[in-house]
């Protein structure tokens, strides 16, 4: 009959907040301490180089999982502000100017741009 080793309390993690069953009751981390930082052992997950480092990759995670959630969004930004200045232009030509002395060409050009402009407002 196999019987589980008892680690004695000088050699165990020092995580004092490692809850019950129950979740109101925390007691010291079973496991050997075998990192010593900041002069206390710690077991492999509770060092705070390891704590450090699983909060930096899940924050890179995150902040990978944000930019796929944000990018149709800048997309669509980036294409609303050219949409204003391409109308802006349209409007600025469909505007022309009074002078009788522009060609048949701009007239076109006045013209093609109010269409584009009335489909643009739909």
């Amino acid at each position: 009959m196999s019987q589980s080793k008892i680690i004695p309390e000088a050699e165990r993690c020092v995580e004092p907040r490692i809850p019950d069953e129950s979740g109101w009751h925390y007691s010291q981390c079973s496991r050997r301490g075998t990192i010593t930082e900041e002069d206390k052992l710690w077991c492999f997950q509770h060092a705070p180089s390891a704590i450090r480092k699983r909060r930096a990759k899940s924050h890179a995670r995150y902040e990978a999982d944000m930019e796929r959630h944000m990018a149709p969004s800048r997309e669509r930004d980036r294409l609303r502000a050219i949409n204003n200045q391409l109308l802006a232009a349209l409007e600025e030509i469909a505007e022309g100017s009074a002078n009788p002395d522009h060609s048949k060409h701009c007239r076109q050009q006045r013209r093609i741009a109010r269409k584009a402009i009335r489909e643009a407002n739909k």
